[in-house]
């Protein structure tokens, strides 16, 4: 920062600091990725021989193997000894996970810190640009709360392996209940994805819309009669028998999370169409 600053090289300089970063987070990330699908497989595998074990262990004090390694051991001896090891396997496990973890995180820290010093100083867009390639979301989404873009910096929040679903019910009564509709419209399908997609009880994301319903109600309704299948409209359906078999085919889809949309009661939906009829009058 010496060096360079009060002349042209310093933007440059900055802007190759922080795309460092970013890539260096991106090979820790995956490097920790590599790690816990490492710390899995051998924990699956001592499972595996500490259960074959305990039954060879279990025929031979029947009479039925001619094994020595356990002679003189009952099997619940057999199992405290395996249950110690396995205990002490895990502690060395997740000391290692956690090492991986922190190195991560801590880099994560470092970077959002940077990022949030030095706005105005980089360029925002080669930075977004960077971090949204290595799929560094929580990254992008401080460089735009630091630029006051709060729809984007959400959205991003949304797609970050971090958020919490606390977090977003207060985002919807906070922030996205205050945007435009159009901003709603753009955000509204993503919180919806979120839900599904980690398959959460869809009645507390109906209460959190509930207490705003007045705020969101024009663009939750052109979200979700946008996603709803066709064959749960009444009109999509040739007679009461294929209206019946469509309607139950689209609740099977619903419920392999095909539709991207939680299972909201019928309180909700008939709260949107009085909306909708209000709107026409």
């Amino acid at each position: 920062r010496k060096r360079f600053k009060g002349c042209g090289v310093y933007f440059e300089v900055l802007n190759l600091f922080l795309v460092t970063m970013l890539r260096l987070q991106h090979l820790r990330w995956k490097e920790h990725q590599d790690s816990v699908k490492h710390i899995r497989k051998r924990r699956t595998t001592s499972r595996t021989g500490a259960q074959e074990e305990i039954v060879t262990a279990t025929a031979t004090s029947a009479g039925i193997g001619t094994g020595t390694k356990n002679v003189g051991k009952t099997p619940s001896d057999v199992t405290d000894t395996k249950h110690n090891s396995k205990s002490a396997k895990a502690k060395t496990s997740a000391k290692d996970s956690s090492g991986g973890g922190s190195a991560y995180m801590q880099g994560q820290e470092i970077l959002e810190w940077q990022l949030k010093r030095h706005i105005g100083r980089y360029d925002s867009s080669t930075v977004l640009y960077h971090a949204l390639e290595f799929g560094n979301f929580e990254a992008c989404a401080v460089v735009y709360q630091a630029l006051s873009r709060w729809p984007e910096a959400i959205e991003c929040r949304l797609y970050s392996h971090r958020t919490t679903p606390q977090d977003v019910l207060k985002w919807v009564r906070k922030k996205i209940r205050f945007m435009s509709v159009a901003y709603q419209s753009r955000l509204i399908p993503r919180v919806l994805e979120f839900w599904a997609e980690r398959q959460l009880p869809a009645d507390r994301l109906e209460e959190c819309l509930l207490s705003v319903f007045s705020d969101v109600a024009t663009a939750l309704g052109q979200v979700l009669f946008a996603r709803m299948p066709k064959s749960m409209n009444p009109g999509g359906s040739d007679s009461g028998a294929a209206d019946g078999v469509n309607s139950r085919r689209a609740g099977r889809r619903a419920q392999e999370g095909k539709c991207k949309i939680p299972l909201f009661s019928w309180r909700l939906f008939s709260k949107l169409v009085k909306h909708g009829i209000e709107l026409l009058r």
